[in-house]
């Protein structure tokens, strides 16, 4: 990836935290620059029957492999890119081929409790996950792309339930060389699992965060998106009854999950196969 496309991304939406909206700017030599390098892009409009039919041609590319290797390979080399898609995937992996049934996922009122706006997405898309819902409108207009790129790059995604960031996400990783994990990659991955293993049982997701800092390379921030791409993932996943989340929590695929559950060896095989020994 060329660095100075990638400063150019960051610079626009962060500086100490995020930039706001109406302060944003990027030069328009440095944003053809960033285009260029196929790091930034122009708006688009993408309807949810294309991103569905552009997500099956994906996965009959045999995308999924290329998908598991790149979330090894990105343990030691931090290219959080490559680690994104692994939730990406997971969400939409059952995804089968169907045109978009509207069903309200929300409402909102006014102050008299008179509807004034429905939330319509997608039913079967949002039933479609193992576990978790995606979120599929209609029609999405003048996407900024280029604030998923940057999440993309910063954190490893933050928008994984969304139908329009596992299209970018899958079809950035489709249009770059497959990587295979390295043998450091290989044992930074049993690593993480033996850490998963000897957590305290009442441990939360949280808790899971600070055990990898010694292990792991990367900042908290990364750390905290590793462990919920693999609840998105499935890797981590609650057993038994549901259980509250504290108040405070704004965990997604992993607030539920406890020290307790483990992993999930099944889905942990199926993932990366010789992972788990028997």
């Amino acid at each position: 990836m060329d660095a100075r496309a990638k400063r150019i991304l960051f610079r626009t939406y962060w500086s100490n935290g995020w930039i706001d909206d109406g302060d944003r700017q990027t030069a328009p030599e440095d944003l053809a620059y960033a285009k260029d390098h196929g790091v930034m892009f122009d708006p688009v409009t993408w309807t949810h029957d294309e991103s569905v039919s552009r997500i099956q041609r994906l996965r009959d590319t045999g995308l999924g492999s290329v998908v598991a290797n790149g979330f090894v390979a990105s343990l030691s080399s931090r290219r959080l890119d490559r680690r994104s898609a692994l939730a990406s995937w997971s969400m939409v992996e059952r995804l089968t081929p169907h045109a978009f049934q509207p069903v309200v996922a929300g409402e909102g009122l006014d102050d008299g409790g008179t509807v004034t706006r429905s939330d319509v997405v997608c039913e079967t898309c949002r039933d479609a996950p193992a576990d978790g819902q995606l979120t599929a409108r209609q029609v999405d207009r003048d996407i900024d792309l280029n604030v998923l790129s940057f999440e993309r790059l910063k954190w490893g995604g933050v928008r994984h339930d969304d139908l329009v960031y596992a299209r970018f996400d899958l079809e950035q990783l489709a249009r770059t060389a497959a990587h295979d994990p390295t043998a450091e990659d290989r044992t930074l991955l049993q690593r993480v699992l033996a850490v998963i293993e000897d957590l305290d049982p009442e441990a939360t997701a949280g808790g899971l965060v600070r055990a990898l800092r010694p292990v792991l390379p990367g900042t908290v921030a990364e750390h905290r998106a590793f462990v919920e791409i693999l609840g998105t993932a499935r890797v981590l996943r609650p057993r038994g009854a549901e259980r509250p989340e504290h108040l405070r929590s704004d965990w997604g695929a992993a607030g539920q999950w406890r020290g307790g559950d483990r992993y999930d060896v099944h889905r942990v095989r199926q993932l990366f196969p010789g992972a788990v020994q028997v």
